[in-house]
């Protein structure tokens, strides 16, 4: 019998280890979110198989999530239907979670060559809501996937939608899940891939004894087998991505209907905005001006967009109100006053995030903005700025 020489041995294992760290390597880094869909048997097979395929994966799933939880243009949201978090270095699975990361914190964090994002049942919502036109619910709903999808693109990943599965028609009509992936695979379609689930699923179980929505193990896996079948090659494929690219126009010359309201494109990734406005309700100036720093919420109609979007013809904005215990003078600001405002979420300056926020408006999923600072650094707090 032939003896292979130990160091052939150990130049065979090294060869080995090294092509297992190169292909682990070129694996793509994969930033999944999902919704209450993914925190069962779909999600955990969807996750399992990306890792298994040598991807490092971050899964970052809530109950009840849409891009209104993702965004950092929103305020943070705490979720109370199931949250599931797995990176390659942990997991964690609980019932609530006091706030949704931000999608501009987890690529900042992560930095993934790839998203996979699967929501949009919890979208349903906006395309029944009886206080907007119908022409306006479809405007919002367009608006917050094509805003998820700037954020991935201007980021330098690629992205891969999953739309809902199939619902029961008593709890969602046939209508409005076509008009939901109609949606999704024209808006998020300009970016990149969009999975059709509505073709390979069917909601078998009764309604109302059941909710209409969500699957049992084997359907759910049965789908998630489907999605497989096209994620995985899609992630070994890499690069280019497809849709556009991150400075590209988002509207192609002669599209028939605007996504949004529009001025001038700016940065892509910051959602900055500039608008003419005209203010409509405020948040008054607390009785006691004991409080150190404090925001109050404003809202605005919009008369005319100068630059960036606004779906809604509306904004809110935290200003200031309070600095070093005296009163702003944009505390006294009247309704009807017309204004430039130049505004960024407000997010964008986490100090200011921190402050208490007078807030005496109806309840709202617009977005939340503030002034951008001249000098665009970060808020220092000045006695210059009271009156």
């Amino acid at each position: 019998m032939r003896l292979i020489p130990v160091w052939r041995q150990l130049l065979t294992l090294v060869v080995l280890l090294l092509s297992q760290a190169a292909a682990a390597s070129a694996a793509p880094r994969v930033l999944y979110l999902g919704d209450s869909l993914s925190y069962g048997a779909f999600g955990l097979t969807l996750d399992k198989s990306m890792r298994a395929a040598g991807c490092p994966v971050h899964t970052m799933v809530s109950g009840g999530a849409t891009p209104y939880y993702w965004l950092a243009d929103f305020p943070n949201v705490s979720a109370d239907a199931g949250h599931w978090v797995k990176t390659p270095e942990r997991e964690s699975r609980t019932r609530t979670s006091r706030r949704v990361p931000k999608l501009e914190t987890l690529m900042a964090e992560f930095q993934p060559d790839a998203v996979v994002v699967q929501t949009g049942t919890n979208l349903y919502a906006v395309l029944r809501d009886k206080r907007k036109s119908p022409e306006e619910r479809v405007r919002t709903v367009r608006y917050l996937i094509e805003r998820m999808c700037r954020v991935v693109r201007g980021r330098g990943a690629r992205i891969f939608w999953i739309t809902p599965p199939d619902s029961h028609p008593g709890k969602y009509p046939h209508e409005l899940q076509e008009r939901m992936k109609t949606l999704l695979v024209e808006t998020a379609g300009r970016y990149g891939k969009v999975y059709d689930s509505y073709a390979v699923t069917k909601y078998r179980d009764s309604y109302p004894a059941n909710d209409g929505i969500h699957y049992g193990k084997g359907d759910s896996e049965k789908w998630s087998a489907a999605v497989q079948n096209e994620l995985l090659p899609w992630l070994a494929a890499g690069a280019p991505a497809e849709g556009l690219s991150p400075g590209a126009p988002e509207v192609a010359a002669g599209e028939a209907e605007e996504t949004v309201r529009r001025g001038v494109p700016l940065d892509k990734a910051s959602n900055s905005l500039v608008v003419e406005a005209v203010l409509t309700e405020k948040t008054p100036l607390p009785e006691r001006t004991d409080y150190r720093h404090a925001l109050g919420l404003f809202e605005y109609r919009v008369t005319r967009v100068v630059s960036g979007e606004c779906p809604e013809g509306r904004v809110r904005v935290a200003h200031l109100i309070v600095i070093n215990r005296k009163p702003c003078a944009e505390a006294d600001r009247k309704p009807g006053e017309p204004v430039t405002l130049e505004l960024v979420p407000l997010a964008t300056y986490p100090n200011l995030e921190k402050l208490d926020l007078f807030d005496e408006l109806r309840e709202s999923a617009l977005p939340v903005y503030t002034l951008r600072l001249k000098s665009g650094g970060e808020f220092s707090f000045q006695v210059a700025g009271a009156r």
